[in-house]
């Protein structure tokens, strides 16, 4: 009985010390960095000081940098037509995604006003309000809106578009000076 309890506390004992080295090894290996795909150049500062990711050469970022930048109704964004269901105003899955990331960028730039131009064909300006080009504005204004813009901030308009397709076009303003955008950085 003896020789069974040494040999079962030397078994005890030979295990116990094969696992805290284990768990030693484990922690080495954890403290190698790692490096993480992204950059910090993609992460930007927003003017109420929040953060979001945006990728250099993205949608998102262009958008930012578009709305950061605004200083009278100069540079456009365009809402293209992807942005709505084909012959709708009801916005597409990418449309909802552009929608979110503006409202996001309105609310932290609380001095932005909007203009969304629906461009319609020459033909259809008599009848303006009815144009698919500006129930598209209704339609992103309505979302905005939903979001929590106040909307005072968002004027919807009409124009003729030159190339016969319907495209929402946005112009800002802002009443503060434009501070660029920051990135964040290694």
């Amino acid at each position: 009985m003896l020789r069974f309890l040494l040999f079962f506390s030397t078994a005890l004992l030979a295990g116990a010390a094969a696992f805290s080295l284990q768990s030693c090894k484990g922690k080495a290996e954890a403290e190698v960095a790692v490096e993480r795909p992204g950059s910090s150049d993609d992460i930007m500062v927003l003017p109420d000081g929040a953060t979001m990711v945006a990728p250099r050469g993205s949608r998102d970022r262009a958008m930012a940098e578009w709305l950061t930048a605004a200083g009278g109704e100069g540079e456009a964004f365009v809402f293209g037509d992807a942005a709505f269901v084909p012959g709708t105003a009801r916005l597409s899955r990418d449309g909802l995604g552009e929608g979110a990331t503006l409202a996001t960028l309105l609310r932290a730039t609380p001095d932005a006003r909007l203009r969304l131009v629906g461009q319609a064909a020459t033909s259809q300006l008599d009848a303006a309000d009815d144009s698919l080009a500006h129930k598209r504005g209704q339609a992103l204004a309505a979302f905005l809106v939903d979001r929590g813009i106040p909307g005072d901030r968002l004027e919807i308009a009409s124009a003729a578009s030159r190339n016969g397709r319907a495209p929402l076009v946005l112009f800002a303003r802002r009443s503060a000076p434009a501070v660029p955008l920051l990135t964040a950085s290694n």
